[in-house]
């Protein structure tokens, strides 16, 4: 009598199945954080102790929490009005991820690699007019921050 063989499927791809789920997941974790961002950023508060704020105020008034706090405190510090652009490129970067490549459905990371240099550019660009045509309002140092005054200043 012969006897059936199992195949190792070392080399085959997730079945279509599995990697939509992965890609559904994925974008869900980052429609996640998005939204967690753009809370922590919206509700930022000065007077929270984060990064540029030292003293004895415990009490956090972001709705993100203390982490919330910090990351808007660092993210307002460095790139000041555009900081709003970190929610929408994490959210985009999930949207991607979720519908693939065509045909095929995998990640094509140069894509994506391509379209973050550009998100940077476009960031660095935006914070150093940011800084040259903006008031601070409630901001820690100004429109651009940080990369603002590196770019916009030199």
């Amino acid at each position: 009598m012969a006897q059936a063989k199992l195949k190792k499927a070392d080399g085959r791809p997730l079945s279509t199945h599995v990697s939509r789920g992965l890609r559904e997941g994925a974008l869900l974790i980052f429609s996640a954080i998005a939204l967690f961002l753009i809370v922590a950023l919206l509700s930022y508060s000065p007077t929270d102790p984060g990064w540029s704020q030292v003293g004895g105020q415990t009490e956090v008034k972001n709705l993100a929490g203390r982490v919330g706090a910090w990351f808007a405190d660092v993210f307002y510090y460095l790139f000041g009005f555009l900081a709003f652009l970190a929610p929408i490129i994490v959210a985009y970067s999930g949207w991607l991820i979720f519908r693939g490549r065509e045909g095929t459905g995998e990640l094509d990371l140069r894509t994506l690699g391509i379209r973050w240099a550009g998100f940077f550019i476009t960031l660095a660009s935006g914070c150093g007019l940011a800084t040259l045509h903006f008031t601070r309002g409630d901001l820690p140092l100004n429109a651009g921050g940080i990369l603002g005054d590196v770019i916009g200043m030199s």
